[in-house]
């Protein structure tokens, strides 16, 4: 098997953060009162705050990073904002993560020229602070993109799909689980965990990737859904066999072939890695014994409740 680390925890460890000096950071935030700010832009937005550390993370992530000048407190407040709201009752992270935003107002600071004032536009016309976010989010996800030809298209994109959604809805829609305990994208074929996962890194990156994937007709569905053929191209590129669950379950034989077969992704599931600002590492799960295995598992299970990073079984190897 291969396993790889979850970003929530390493993305992390890729800014460096002081915790340990809560009276230098107290003096670097101070007269930032980002609630004043977000109740003067947004109004009542403040009230879909549910985890509050996380505002206070995020804060201090911002300070440590000096992003927050004068021109982009708007931005920062409603990014703090975002970071505490909640996906459901178990989260561990909201709309958009302390990280994301980060990067998201590092790529905004960059943009000049007729490009950037395009995208103040976009944002001038966000009618909530939830549109706000996930535009941010959406310029996060591109931060190594910002010179490509489609950048500018596909944040139009973005804020055309978003326009006068509520918070629910984008919560649902731009990220990779939404509420009501409705988490991750369905395997279409045997073999394809590892290719979901490497899809659920890209969508919960970029919010217009995971709109495009929720919004599909097709979504959950069809294997002619977006999801669906992304799986298959990946795991067929890869070396893979993609057979549809629905003809496995119907003639099952044990042949290899109608079995599907897996294929190890390293080459593939680092493909957001720049924008993201986090890295997978494959190692083999065959070579653990049957005690190394379980107590992985134990670590999985004390990790993943705290919203650490976590080893994920996510690919079967080649026979």
């Amino acid at each position: 098997m291969s396993l790889a680390s979850s970003p929530h925890t390493t993305r992390e460890r890729n800014v460096s953060i002081t915790t340990d000096k809560p009276s230098r950071f107290s003096d670097l935030s101070a007269g930032f009162a980002w609630e004043e700010r977000l109740l003067a832009r947004w109004g009542s937005a403040s009230s879909a705050i549910r985890d509050r550390s996380r505002c206070e993370h995020c804060l201090r992530l911002f300070t440590e990073a000096k992003v927050l000048t004068p021109l982009f407190q708007d931005a920062a407040s409603t990014l703090i904002w975002a970071a505490g709201t909640g996906r459901d009752q178990v989260a561990t992270e909201g709309l958009v993560t302390p990280v994301q935003g980060l990067r998201a107002l590092r790529v905004l600071m960059s943009l000049t020229g007729e490009q950037g004032e395009t995208i103040r536009s976009l944002l001038k016309q966000a009618s909530s602070a939830g549109e706000y976010a996930v535009l941010l989010k959406g310029l996060a996800a591109r931060t190594t993109r910002t010179m490509d030809p489609q950048f500018v298209t596909e944040m139009k994109e973005l804020a055309h799909l978003i326009r006068g959604r509520d918070l629910s809805w984008l919560i649902d829609k731009t990220t990779c689980y939404g509420i009501d305990g409705l988490r991750g994208f369905r395997t279409f074929f045997t073999a394809d965990c590892g290719t979901t996962a490497r899809l659920l890194e890209e969508a919960e990156n970029d919010p217009l990737l995971a709109l495009r994937i929720k919004l599909d007709p097709g979504y959950g569905q069809s294997l002619n859904s977006l999801a669906a053929k992304n799986q298959r191209q990946v795991l067929e590129a890869a070396g893979g066999v993609a057979v549809p669950r629905d003809i496995f379950e119907r003639f099952r034989t044990g042949s290899s072939f109608l079995s599907g077969r897996g294929s190890p992704l390293s080459q593939y599931i680092n493909s957001a890695g720049q924008d993201s600002g986090f890295r997978y590492r494959c190692i083999s799960w065959q070579r653990k014994s049957p005690a190394e295995r379980l107590r992985m598992l134990d670590i999985m299970e004390h990790r993943v409740t705290r919203g650490h990073d976590f080893p994920l079984r996510i690919a079967r190897l080649p026979q």
